[in-house]
């Protein structure tokens, strides 16, 4: 069951990767598109730059998932340096459990205020108005990515702790 998890997660993980990457994509290609419509016409892109800012909330809430797999989130290990290997994982076990509440609270808030923008239609003022409710459903999404690649760990740790009995 645990590797069932861990590889959902792992899955999870990496389609939301790439979802991030086909954000980056559009956004450089925008970008290009711009630069050279400028060069061209002599004025921005109508809708490029707000386009680009909608596309950076997609970019910034997917990601978080795929760094969690590979355990590439900033880590400050002045103390756990000190501690044994039992207590190393129960300090990850704490640590990883406060943040999988603290972003499951935040998938909820996530999924309120896409419904909330949903519901009044809310769209990004600019010189051509994007709705702004579908962009608003990346974050939950990713949070909710977020919360089973911790899920995971929190698993792997106890199930690392249990090997590591004193």
């Amino acid at each position: 069951m645990i590797e069932f998890i861990k590889k959902a997660a792992a899955k999870i993980s990496i389609a939301l990767a790439f979802v991030c990457a086909a954000s980056i994509c559009a956004m450089v290609i925008l970008t290009m598109a711009d630069i050279g419509w400028r060069t061209i016409i002599g004025r921005s892109l109508p809708g490029a730059i707000e386009l680009i800012e909608l596309l950076m909330v997609i970019t910034a809430s997917v990601s978080f998932a795929y760094a969690q797999l590979h355990k590439k989130h900033a880590e400050v290990g002045i103390i756990e340096q000190f501690l044994s290997e039992r207590s190393k994982l129960i300090s990850d076990l704490i640590n990883c459990t406060v943040v999988f509440v603290f972003i499951l609270i935040m998938v909820w808030q996530g999924i309120i205020g896409f419904w909330e923008s949903y519901k009044i239609d809310e769209f990004r003022f600019g010189l051509i108005p994007f709705p702004v409710w579908p962009m608003k459903l990346f974050i939950p999404l990713g949070f909710l990515g977020l919360a089973l690649q911790l899920f995971s760990d929190i698993l792997s740790t106890w199930m690392g702790l249990e090997s590591h009995k004193e």
